[in-house]
């Protein structure tokens, strides 16, 4: 038998030796965050995904990391490399709206709508329903939400024909709450900016997508599909 203070000792020094391996890469990785953000929020392009690389060298694989280069790479209108960054963390965020939207940026439409099934399975809620309808014509799952009340049942409604486009931003701008007003109205011109886009109305879907950027509510995916259509050349 070993001494207790022995036992004691030994236990100790393995902990420290632990702390030691531990600690200052868990502090480089907090620096290479805070590098990446500072970089990505004063529009250093290149800095910042050699950051956010260097974040992912450090951690291993990293969904905040992978979207941050994901989202800069949208904005640089590298749309290909963008959806490479976002399938590599498809295992750890399953953005299959995110996916499909990126899809059909870099021009490969039955991909998105592939994702935009998948996303309305995973998801149980009106959205990927009604995308899936707008991409592929099919309204089956709109269905389901047709007699909802409140917004998701409006924009099924509008999906199957059951109301216009007046109808639906009326709608959206009839609540009360201004945050939720801007949020539903992002929403609806980015959707009848798809609809005229794939009607072939070009003007029309501009027009829409414009309303839907300035409505500033940046972190949704309508917000971003409509802000790169409107740059995309």
């Amino acid at each position: 038998m070993f001494p207790a203070k022995l036992v004691a000792s030994l236990f100790l020094t393995c902990c420290l030796l632990s702390a030691q391996e531990v600690i200052p890469d868990s502090l480089a990785i907090a620096a290479a965050r805070v590098q990446a953000r500072s970089c990505q929020s004063s529009g250093q392009l290149e800095p910042a995904l050699a950051a956010w690389e260097r974040v992912l060298q450090l951690a291993g694989e990293d969904a905040m990391a992978r979207e941050a280069r994901c989202e800069l790479l949208r904005r640089a209108e590298r749309f290909a490399e963008a959806l490479v960054e976002l399938e590599a963390a498809m295992p750890l965020a399953e953005s299959y709206l995110e996916r499909a939207f990126l899809r059909a940026l870099c021009g490969r439409p039955e991909a998105a709508v592939a994702d935009f099934q998948r996303a309305h399975e995973l998801r149980g809620d009106v959205y990927g329903a009604l995308y899936l309808w707008i991409w592929s014509d099919e309204v089956t799952a709109l269905q389901a939400f047709s007699e909802e009340p409140g917004w998701q049942g409006e924009l099924a409604r509008f999906g199957l024909g059951l109301s216009q486009a007046a109808e639906l931003v009326q709608a959206a701008r009839e609540s009360t709450d201004a945050s939720m007003r801007a949020e539903r109205l992002c929403e609806a011109y980015a959707c009848l900016g798809m609809v005229a886009e794939r009607a072939g109305r070009r003007a029309d879907a501009e027009e829409y997508y414009l309303a839907c950027v300035q409505t500033g509510v940046t972190r949704f995916i309508e917000y971003r599909w409509a802000r790169d259509r409107l740059t995309q050349d």
